[in-house]
C-alpha cells in the first residue's frame, strides 16, 4: 500500500510541476507580447444626423456655386452663345 502512495504522490507532484510550468511559460509570454489591447467604448451614430450633415453638405456646394454664378455675373463674364460653324465658314470663304 505504501508504494501506491507513494506512487500516486510522485506522478501528482510530476503533474503539478508540469502544470506550473506551463502557468509560468503563459505569465511571460503575455509580458513579453509585442500587442496591446485597448478597450474603447462603443460610438452609437444616429441616422438621422448623419443625414443631416449630408444634406447641409450639400446645401453649402450649393451655395458657393450659387455664390460664384452670381460673381460671374456682376463681373459681367456672361456665357456669349456662337454658331461653331462660324469659324469653318470664314476660314474656307463660303
Amino acid at each position: 500500500m505504501n508504494s501506491t502512495i507513494s506512487l500516486f504522490a510522485i506522478s501528482f507532484s510530476f503533474l503539478s510541476l508540469l502544470i506550473s510550468l506551463v502557468a509560468i511559460v503563459i505569465v511571460l509570454a503575455q509580458k513579453w507580447s509585442t500587442h496591446k489591447i485597448e478597450w474603447k467604448p462603443l460610438q452609437i451614430h444616429d441616422p438621422l444626423e448623419e443625414s443631416y450633415k449630408e444634406i447641409k453638405a450639400t446645401e453649402d456646394e450649393d451655395s458657393k456655386i450659387l455664390e460664384e454664378a452670381l460673381n460671374l455675373q456682376r463681373k459681367g463674364n456672361k456665357f456669349k452663345e456662337q454658331d461653331p460653324l462660324d469659324e469653318v465658314f470664314k476660314t474656307n470663304n463660303f
